[in-house]
């Protein structure tokens, strides 16, 4: 058995490890960073590491004893150090499986993860409810907590009766419960569009032309650079250096016609690993629009416009509108890089001559 490590913030929380009696490590949470600071996590941690050396079952948990609380915080330890982008970066699931999993341990986290039924689910999922969450999202959260009892499974530390029974929980069903409906998400209007652009920057503005032109994310956008484009023909190619679904093996492969190309030549450097477009304020400091900053920008311009605010976002919305009523679903589909069982990496370059044509004569 180790001593425990002395208290560091690990991702979202102060947090300590060691490893019990079989090799096993095992974690102890002490709050939030966010929320507690760290001379009051730092109290919270000598007061039990007294405890700890004193106390057989702290020092060696038994895996039968494990509670639900415990579960999570493993669950989120790794979580924390596998949702991460290929340059080492966290991605948003680490922060969407935090908030998940709270829901669990505020309702059952002193309960042990064998008495985590599907009654006690339904509980998580009520409070969810009643906290007045989108259908959607309480969905997605409880997908997660499935997830984290399935995690425990392949670990060891649960009984696999216990996550079976959770996955008799269906979910919330659209027309069939009390919980909120997101609204659809819609382009935004163009009016608006229109009235926005002389109020924000050049940069910001040849963003916006851009992902209307191409139907980029707004990530794919922000983080466009010289060495990512492909510049020979008539249209280029744009490979993001980082995109949503390249964690699960896939390519995304932009094509920009005249009028994108266009856009993008007055921001072309001679150091082609330099993003493309930077805000003037924050130069120094980021390498580029970050998400929010980027959002901001918008959102400001919306308000001195006097139009109702849009997000970036929204004009993927415009692009792939644009494109199912010139063409179809299906290629709009592959213009978005929509990531679907059937539209396959190789489907997309099958059709590669095609979506040239097109965006030369759109984009």
């Amino acid at each position: 058995m180790s001593i425990p490590t002395p208290l560091k913030a690990q991702g979202p929380y102060w947090r300590t490890s060691w490893y019990d009696d079989e090799g096993v490590r095992r974690w102890k949470n002490f709050g939030s960073v966010m929320k507690v600071k760290k001379t009051d996590a730092t109290a919270k941690y000598e007061t039990w590491l007294q405890v700890f050396h004193t106390d057989e079952a702290v020092r060696n948990p038994n895996r039968t004893g494990l509670t639900v609380e415990a579960l999570a915080d493993q669950y989120q330890a790794h979580a924390d150090t596998y949702y991460r982008r290929p340059d080492g970066k966290p991605t948003r699931e680490a922060t969407n499986i935090k908030h998940a999993l709270g829901h669990a341990t505020s309702v059952c986290g002193d309960l042990l993860a064998t008495e985590f039924t599907p009654v006690k689910f339904r509980e998580v999922r009520q409070a969810m409810i009643d906290r007045k969450l989108a259908r959607r999202t309480i969905n997605q959260r409880m997908t997660k907590i499935r997830r984290a009892f399935k995690w425990g499974v392949s670990h060891e530390l649960v009984s696999a009766n216990i996550w079976h029974a959770l996955e008799a929980v269906e979910a919330l069903k659209y027309g069939r419960t009390v919980a909120k409906e997101t609204k659809a998400v819609k382009g935004a209007p163009v009016a608006h569009i229109e009235k926005v652009r002389p109020e924000v920057s050049a940069p910001v503005r040849a963003m916006i032309d851009l992902q209307l032109l191409t139907g980029m994310r707004p990530g794919e956008v922000r983080i466009m650079r010289g060495c990512d484009l492909d510049m020979n023909g008539a249209s280029w190619r744009y490979l993001p250096e980082h995109h949503k679904t390249e964690h699960h093996g896939n390519e995304r492969c932009i094509v920009l016609g005249p009028q994108a190309i266009a856009i993008v030549r007055p921001f072309l450097v001679h150091d082609l690993g330099r993003y493309l477009f930077r805000s003037t304020h924050h130069a120094a400091t980021k390498p580029c629009y970050t998400r929010d900053s980027y959002y901001r920008a918008i959102a400001r311009a919306c308000t001195r416009a006097g139009v109702p605010r849009w997000s970036p976002g929204q004009l993927r919305h415009n692009f792939g509108t644009r494109m199912r009523k010139a063409y179809n679903l299906e290629t709009a589909q592959v213009l978005l890089g929509h990531a679907k069982l059937e539209t396959t990496q190789v489907y997309a370059d099958r059709n590669l001559s095609q979506i040239r044509e097109i965006m030369e004569a759109v984009g």
